[in-house]
């Protein structure tokens, strides 16, 4: 009766029911025979002592059988809620599993793709493709999400379909990041040192005109108050020139690897960098 109750909450314990409650009815009548039984003998009525010996062994079997039935029937919908529950349990960690994977690959796509973008690289197809990815993975997080409601609900079969289309737009979100990624990823690595040299020489040049900005903005303010920075002038002017050469070099390196030429668009990149190095020092000079 403990297992009945235990799957009552599960499912549909009515078979179970009925056959515990026929097995009620045979107890029944196995006492009532076997009281029968007890009382002819007592009465020295062999025959009919044995007769309802008989009957009540009879319907004691049936009770047992029944019981066993009722038994059978409550264990089933246990195991089959427990098989269940773990079937869902598993689409929905593997929903989490692909989505993860595609989001990975969307932010190494999104890396590539802008690092391929200072590089001067075509990035159209892999932003198109990266773009693609990102709604695909997008629509699988929203899948995960509804799976995951479902399963806390306890409705499986609603969870593992959610689940499988998770799975489904999260895999074709990796494939689309993916995509964008290799288009860019061989390229970007061909170039190896020249990639990070201009990388390096960009990201000085970045720092570099921040500065000389600020710096050449303060030594036009303070001349409007009759002050002169002659110095501080000279070393903007300076940096001023120094800027203009990285910037050149730059530009040099870039076009030297759009035609191939590696080995020198390096070279032009790190003067590039120096050249910027050498601007910010110059104006740090102003600021110590």
């Amino acid at each position: 009766n403990s297992k009945i109750n235990e799957a009552k909450k599960l499912g549909d314990v009515s078979s179970a029911e009925r056959s515990l409650g026929s097995a009620n009815n045979h107890l029944t009548n196995a006492q009532s025979y076997l009281s029968a039984a007890e009382s002819a003998f007592s009465s020295k009525n062999y025959d009919t002592a044995s007769s309802k010996a008989s009957q009540a062994q009879a319907s004691a079997n049936n009770a047992k059988s029944d019981s066993n039935s009722a038994y059978t029937s409550a264990i089933q919908i246990i195991e089959l809620f427990a098989k269940a529950q773990m079937e869902a349990q598993n689409k929905v960690s593997d929903a989490k599993s692909a989505v993860d994977r595609a989001n990975e690959l969307v932010k190494k796509a999104e890396g590539i793709i802008s690092n391929a973008s200072v590089l001067g690289l075509d990035t159209a197809s892999s932003k198109a493709n990266l773009d693609t990815g990102k709604a695909k993975a997008d629509l699988g997080n929203n899948y995960y999400n509804e799976a995951k409601a479902a399963l806390d609900q306890k409705n499986f079969d609603s969870a593992k379909s959610k689940a499988s289309s998770a799975i489904s737009y999260a895999n074709e979100g990796e494939q689309y990041a993916t995509s964008a990624y290799n288009s860019l990823a061989t390229e970007v690595q061909k170039l190896d040192a020249v990639a990070q040299a201009l990388l390096n020489a960009n990201k000085e040049g970045t720092e570099m005109n921040e500065l000389y900005t600020k710096m050449d903005f303060i030594i036009k303010s303070t001349e409007k108050y009759g002050l002169t920075l002659t110095d501080a002038k000279n070393v903007v002017v300076n940096a001023k020139a120094d800027i203009d050469t990285a910037e050149d070099l730059f530009s040099q390196a870039k076009h030297r690897r759009e035609a191939g030429l590696f080995q020198e668009a390096a070279d032009f990149a790190i003067k590039a960098r120096d050249a910027a190095s050498k601007a910010t020092n110059r104006l740090d000079t102003i600021t110590q």
